[in-house]
């Protein structure tokens, strides 16, 4: 299954050089630091805040009766952050989280809804699990609040913006 066109790969790859390039220019003008200790420093911080925004909505999902099948589901076409199993439905789980629910509501985007769409059907085949149905939820994390949004939306849906 191809997830991404060679041109897609290259922007991605030449959109992330750009941004290194941009931060080496303002690391060293500004603070004098290397690229490498201020890049990891900034992305272990959004990946920390990501890990602690999963583990609160894992906690919930269990709370609230999910049984957990796979965090950070990886494939070629994307990630799922959470897969889980409630009265016989397959939830797949967007965790997003931002200053405000309504920006995280409003950041994932029609390319992420297909990037998880394909990811789904790379779990199917990779996984045999019997259920009823599958459900796309997306749980909205910010400061201390924490929102789930059941059908959040639909496969069907993903076909008119592809």
């Amino acid at each position: 299954m191809q997830c991404f066109s060679d041109v897609e790969k290259s922007q991605k790859i030449l959109s992330i050089k750009r941004s290194s390039i941009e931060a080496v220019s303002v690391n060293k003008n500004e603070k004098g630091l290397s690229l490498i200790n201020k890049n990891t420093f900034a992305n272990k911080n959004s990946y920390q805040q990501g890990i602690h925004s999963e583990q609160k909505a894992v906690s919930f999902l269990r709370k609230h009766g999910h049984t957990i099948l796979k965090q950070r589901y990886r494939t070629e076409c994307g990630e799922i952050d959470i897969i889980t199993m409630k009265d016989s439905v397959l939830h797949v789980i967007e965790v997003k989280s931002r200053e405000s629910i309504s920006k995280a509501r409003y950041s994932i985007s029609p390319k992420q809804k297909l990037r998880i769409s394909s990811s789904i059907e790379v779990f199917l085949q990779q996984n045999s699990v019997p259920f009823r149905g599958i459900q796309i939820d997306a749980v909205l994390v910010a400061w201390n609040e924490l929102v789930l949004v059941e059908n959040a939306w639909y496969l069907d849906e993903l076909q008119e913006i592809a």
